[in-house]
């Protein structure tokens, strides 16, 4: 896929999504469709990458929202899904059952719900011998848990032969492991993070994929099989500063915003939100629970820095940051919970935002740092200035509702 642009499909498929008329996914899906056929920036290649893409998108949402139904050619049964038919998906999933095991009857039970919950190829977690990894290096450390890259050499299932009724894999791809410290012995804790985990992904909530679960042979702990994406949210703003415009970040926060709206709507907190645990991968955003550092950076976080925060201090507000912006960022700071906006409000605001209108235009593509200018990033990261800057894009979100 040399020749694709992904990141650039992304952001076409966004802006067709914020300017689409009503709330109907399935129409949206028509007009979005019509878009990428009729595209002048795609080319033909392209255009059946993003058209597939979304057409994942929708047997996805469908199958969450149960609604509309189509006739498999092969079992003739009604599902939700326009390719994969999700009972042929889920009869070879059961029949594998079999087949492999954790040893550890809970997580097994775990794998099988959330495989036959969400059956579709790329949206699978399953069970990954330990043997099947390769190229395995450490990465960083967590509090909790080690981080490391690594190659899985059989792959991740993408597609499902209808006709041989088998699922296809894509061998040999990149991913992250996260070794649960202490897992071997603490299932009930691992078991916890795992089904909130898959729980979340199988929802089409924006964390991070799972691929599945595998154990270390030396430790016996549990270890989960992640996506790997490019960067945090520091990364990406640190190589792309030059470009970045009002437009550019009110886009990322709406993709966080989308993500914790549901997050907070099934009771979950994440807890540690910051800019290393937001990350980006072709132009889309997913919350994971890697390292990073968080806002006040340039302080010690003992009991001073409470006092401070509890006395309204407050990082200094860019004077060069839409009003708009800085309105939001009041209101999420105010010291009365009660009155802080909940996700869903902002998300809802940033999307508003984002359709581009006469009031609207010029601050959408006003740069964001156009006054600074960042020679050695990793030097600047003392720069209090731009370092104020960036945390501000995810302070405001650890104190919303």
């Amino acid at each position: 896929m040399k020749n694709i642009r992904e990141e650039l499909i992304t952001c076409l498929i966004n802006d067709i999504y914020t300017n689409a008329q009503g709330d109907d996914w399935n129409e949206i899906y028509e007009e979005l469709i019509y878009s990428l056929e009729n595209s002048t920036i795609l080319n033909e290649e392209e255009k059946k990458f993003a058209i597939k893409e979304s057409t994942w998108d929708k047997n996805f949402f469908n199958l969450n929202k149960k609604g509309p139904k189509y006739i498999c050619s092969t079992c003739e049964k009604p599902g939700y899904t326009v390719n994969d038919c999700e009972h042929c998906l889920r009869d070879c999933l059961r029949k594998d059952f079999s087949n492999w095991t954790s040893n550890s009857p809970k997580i097994d039970e775990a794998i099988q719900d959330a495989q036959i919950q969400m059956p579709l190829p790329r949206a699978l977690t399953e069970w990954i011998p330990y043997i099947h990894l390769e190229h395995i290096e450490f990465l960083k450390q967590g509090g909790c848990s080690s981080i490391y890259t690594a190659t899985w050499t059989n792959g991740l299932i993408t597609s499902f032969d209808k006709k041989k009724q088998m699922f296809e894999r894509t061998p040999n791809i990149s991913i992250v492991l996260k070794y649960l410290k202490g897992s071997a012995t603490n299932n009930e804790r691992f078991l916890n993070e795992l089904k909130t985990h898959i729980m979340l992904a199988s929802k089409g909530y924006l964390v991070v994929d799972c691929y599945g679960i595998t154990r270390d042979p030396l430790t016996k702990d549990f270890i989960l099989v992640l996506k790997k994406l490019d960067g945090d949210l520091r990364d990406y703003i640190f190589k792309n500063h030059k470009s970045l415009t009002w437009k550019d970040i009110y886009r990322l926060l709406s993709y966080l915003f989308y993500a914790l709206k549901f997050i907070h709507h099934d009771g979950i907190v994440h807890k540690d939100l910051h800019c290393g645990n937001f990350m980006y991968k072709n132009g889309g955003w997913a919350l994971v629970d890697l390292g990073g550092a968080p806002p006040f950076y340039d302080l010690d976080h003992g009991s001073n820095l409470l006092l401070y925060i509890c006395d309204g201090m407050r990082p200094t507000i860019p004077e060069t940051a839409p009003q708009f912006y800085k309105n939001i960022m009041k209101q999420c700071w105010d010291a009365d919970p009660l009155k802080r906006p909940k996700s869903e409000e902002l998300y809802n605001l940033f999307e508003e935002r984002l359709k581009e209108s006469p009031e609207t235009i010029d601050e959408l593509k006003t740069l964001v740092f156009k006054d600074f200018v960042i020679t050695d990033p990793l030097g600047d990261l003392n720069n209090i200035a731009l370092g104020e800057q960036l945390g501000i894009l995810l302070l405001l979100t650890q104190l919303t509702r």
